[in-house]
């Protein structure tokens, strides 16, 4: 569990552990002033809680590949307005990729593979200017690839 009055803690890197908690009781105890959260590899169940996001305004990379959530991938947008990584890699997530995310404007790195999300993909994510890493393969998504995507390159 992380203290509220660890204020100093900037990188947290927890991964390959044998964290087995709930993502939400997980989130609510993060340093405000954490720029780095990486727990991947562990066993985190439950559905990802993004209001244990408000106060992480100096959040630029959330690596939490390889667990066991589940729900919808969150609706970052401006709660999380430096973010530049992130990774929901191989987990248990549904839905689809919330069109909020073409609002972050530092994103380079977005990895949701190996997770249970369908649908379109959405043509909004071209808006993300500095996006470089897309990954959304071993998913349900169905339809056409957007023609926008291929913009993504030229953007910076």
């Amino acid at each position: 569990m992380f203290k509220r009055s660890h204020k100093t803690l900037l990188v947290a890197d927890l991964s390959y552990n044998s964290i087995s908690r709930d993502a939400t009781d997980l989130m609510t105890n993060i340093p405000p002033n954490i720029e780095e959260l990486i727990l991947s590899n562990n066993e985190i169940t439950g559905r990802f809680y993004s209001g244990g996001l408000n106060l992480l305004a100096q959040l630029g990379v959330l690596h939490l590949q390889n667990n066991l959530m589940t729900g919808s991938i969150p609706q970052f947008g401006s709660i999380v307005p430096n973010i530049r990584s992130i990774d929901f890699s191989n987990n248990f997530f549904e839905g689809t990729i919330p069109a909020i995310l073409s609002t972050l404007p530092y994103l380079r790195y977005f990895n949701i593979s190996g997770n249970r999300l369908r649908g379109p993909l959405p043509a909004s994510i071209s808006r993300v200017a500095p996006l470089r890493v897309l990954d959304v393969s071993s998913n349900r998504f169905t339809g056409i690839i957007p023609t926008e995507l291929g913009l993504l390159g030229g953007k910076c």
